[in-house]
């Protein structure tokens, strides 16, 4: 997975959004699929750490069947 161009969209003390781009391949005996597409995370502060209280994933190659896709989770 190579995750890149990472912007940060909106921010306050208790909350940060940012947006990626990212390519990930997945390779298995009978098939290499390659994924493409962005990513926004909205995190918030849970006393000493972050959490991902919301992400969605909008795949650019979402236009044919596709398996499962417990990688993006």
């Amino acid at each position: 997975r190579v995750v890149s161009n990472i912007v940060v969209e909106a921010l306050d003390d208790d909350a940060v959004t940012a947006g990626s781009a990212f390519c990930l391949g997945e390779w298995r005996p009978s098939r290499e699929v390659h994924w493409f597409g962005r990513t926004r995370h909205r995190l918030v502060r849970s006393s000493d750490s972050w959490k991902i209280a919301e992400k969605k994933v909008v795949l650019m190659n979402n236009d044919a069947s596709m398996p499962n896709l417990p990688i993006l989770s």
